[in-house]
């Protein structure tokens, strides 16, 4: 008889332990890697539970800390926050040889594919295993007179939201507006993975994927723009 084994994860230690457990892909080789709380079984190969068949997914995009910011501000950045895990599983997935793929991370390639989903591994990673901040007292100097909607640097737990991001619209856009939702995927993704302002702008990142893919998987603007754009 099948059993369903439901595991609860109460102490940050353990839920540590378990991503350290995960093996990512090696960019080197484009070896394939297997991502219990992010891949679903594929067809011929062995569920990550084979006593249920069930994948685990582990989702904890509901909280957030702030500093500075109106309640109204406040409850804007939570709101989109709290939809990042469950929709980068999604792009996640997405990944793959299709038309999106090409648009914002240019030619198609194994090894490169590999390096866009452990990006998103990442991001999600962060999001879910560290306590994550929003500070609205970001440095005027950094945002570039209104251009710049946040900023962050590698291995941050902290994203600086500058008085752009407060007026921009909350979810992704089908647009070239920015949205909330966009900058927290770019900022996040440069914490968490290291990626590069090599483009700012739809079509600056397009050119970008035409041009050179070696340098759109790791721009922070394409991950953006593929999670946004579907």
């Amino acid at each position: 008889m099948m059993k369903t084994t439901f595991a609860v994860l109460l102490l940050v230690g353990l839920a540590t332990c378990v991503m350290s457990s995960v093996p990512l892909a090696d960019e080197a080789t484009g070896d394939s890697f297997n991502l219990d709380f992010l891949s679903r079984p594929v067809e011929g190969e062995a569920s990550p539970m084979e006593d249920t068949q069930e994948t685990v997914f582990i989702q904890s995009c509901d909280t957030a800390q702030f500093i500075g910011g109106s309640a109204k501000a406040r409850a804007d950045t939570l709101k989109v926050h709290q939809g990042l895990c469950n929709k980068i599983i999604q792009t996640f997935h997405r990944v793959g040889n299709t038309k999106s793929y090409v648009t914002w991370f240019g030619a198609f390639s194994i090894s490169n594919q590999n390096h866009v989903k452990n990006t998103y591994i990442k991001i999600h990673s962060k999001l879910t295993f560290y306590p994550v901040t929003y500070n609205f007292n970001a440095d005027k100097s950094k945002c570039s007179n209104g251009e710049l909607l946040a900023y962050t640097s590698y291995g941050s737990n902290t994203i600086f939201l500058c008085d752009g991001f407060v007026s921009a619209k909350n979810p992704c856009t089908k647009d070239a507006t920015k949205s909330k939702e966009h900058e927290l995927i770019r900022t996040w993704s440069i914490a968490a993975a290291d990626t590069k302002g090599y483009s700012t702008g739809q079509d600056p990142t397009k050119d970008l994927a035409k041009k050179d893919p070696s340098k759109a998987v790791d721009n922070a603007e394409s991950y953006a723009y593929f999670y946004c754009r579907p």
